[in-house]
């Protein structure tokens, strides 16, 4: 993190978040969570299964600021990555959340339908 600035940031609190083995791992503090992304997806990420909704994003090595777009089923995708990864070791996507991130854990027939809506912790 100390390549970015960030040098507050000295621990691993992913409040439980969920990781992803095809893209990454999360490090939270308050409502502030950085993705490092181990595997660049290039153009777009999708966060899934996390809660409250994301305000904004920005790519870390670079400054400038992502897309963030709402789908359904609390997935919101992460738009306007570059085509190929800006750092080479891993890039981060700084996300601020509308309040400390937390998994969702619970999920039944509306996630299949895509109805699905988190209730707050």
């Amino acid at each position: 993190m100390t390549n970015y600035g960030q040098i507050d940031i000295l621990w691993y609190d992913g409040g439980g978040l969920p990781g992803s083995a095809w893209h990454g791992m999360w490090t939270c503090k308050s409502s502030t969570g950085y993705l490092t992304l181990f595997y660049y997806p290039g153009d777009y990420v999708v966060v899934s299964k996390i809660a409250p909704g994301i305000k904004s994003a920005m790519l870390l090595t670079t400054g400038e600021p992502l897309k963030v777009e709402p789908t359904t089923n609390s997935r919101t995708l992460i738009k306007g990555l570059p085509d190929y990864s800006p750092d080479p070791l891993a890039p981060v996507i700084k996300v601020e959340f509308e309040g400390p991130p937390y998994a969702l854990t619970e999920f039944g027939a509306e996630w299949l339908d895509g109805t699905y809506m988190p209730e707050s912790p």
